[in-house]
């Protein structure tokens, strides 16, 4: 069976994407379950305990999934996709989520980590994250509206399904690699050996000249970043499968995320590939 690529509920056909009616019928049991105060907790408790199946052969449920589930506004008929659940039973569910601060610990690690890692697309500058969840420009470009951790959130998902789905957007070019010297290195070089011609030489100075030196030399160093396409590749693909954004993923495959205009944001990976959330034609990676 191929790996899921789809949310839960859905499936290609002919080229279209269609409900599932099974699936569809969990999803809204989970939608209905959460609204009548079951617990995430519980919930995963009661879907391991059913024997029901996000995929075949897939891991149990877990908090991060059904909570993806709950959040995922693709369920209420936005980006092409045939409605499942009722946007007053969405807005009221996550209300109530919101409210209770449901799967908080989740959701805190994935936040805490977003933070080193949401930058401006216009100007470079890092974005900040109010109280209310608000993302906006620390040197003030606009972008419409200022993203909620759901937005971004959703759009990392997207940006996830189509890297899995066209893995052709993870390869990047081999660049020239190795060391060059530069000036800087060659003086800062001199200056240490005159230094270690002193009869006394200090020690501090000698300490802050090589930390410099090394400094420089790291610099001059270019690494060749396409190496880690595989290992982003299964990044995803693992991440695709799960449906779940972990800090783990985000830590250990992503090196920014840029938000370039409205509900348009650009994830790039560790081996240098860049993926849009926009049609693959807009795209730049």
């Amino acid at each position: 069976m191929r790996n899921r690529t789809l949310p839960l509920g859905y499936r290609t056909e002919n080229g279209a994407v269609v409900i599932t009616d099974s699936e569809a019928e969990i999803v809204k049991t989970i939608f209905t379950q959460y609204g009548n105060g079951t617990s995430l907790k519980e919930l995963v408790g009661l879907l391991n305990e059913q024997n029901i199946e996000f995929k075949q052969n897939a891991v149990p449920w877990n908090k991060g999934r059904v909570y993806h589930i709950l959040t995922d506004s693709r369920y209420t008929g936005e980006k092409n996709f045939p409605q499942i659940i009722t946007v007053d039973v969405f807005e009221k569910v996550n209300r109530l989520k919101n409210s209770k601060g449901g799967n908080k610990k989740e959701l805190s690690e994935t936040v805490s980590c977003l933070k080193k890692l949401m930058f401006c697309g216009k100007c470079g500058g890092k974005l900040l994250r109010n109280a209310n969840g608000r993302w906006s420009c620390a040197n003030g470009c606009a972008f419409h509206r200022r993203p909620t951790d759901e937005m971004l959130l959703s759009a990392i998902a997207e940006i996830i399904e189509k890297a899995n789905r066209l893995p052709e957007l993870l390869s990047v070019a081999h660049k020239d690699t190795g060391y060059k010297q530069t000036p800087e290195i060659m003086r800062l070089t001199n200056e240490m050996a005159r230094m270690n011609e002193q009869m006394i030489p200090s020690f501090n100075t000698g300490k802050a000249i090589l930390f410099r030196l090394a400094a420089s030399k790291f610099a001059a160093c270019k690494e060749d970043k396409s190496v880690y396409t595989e290992y982003v590749s299964e990044q995803v693909k693992c991440a695709a499968i799960s449906q779940a954004i972990d800090k783990e993923f985000l830590q250990n495959a992503v090196q920014k995320i840029l938000i370039v205009g409205k509900d348009e944001y650009e994830m790039v990976f560790v081996n240098g590939a860049v993926v849009s959330n926009k049609a693959v034609a807009e795209n730049a990676s």
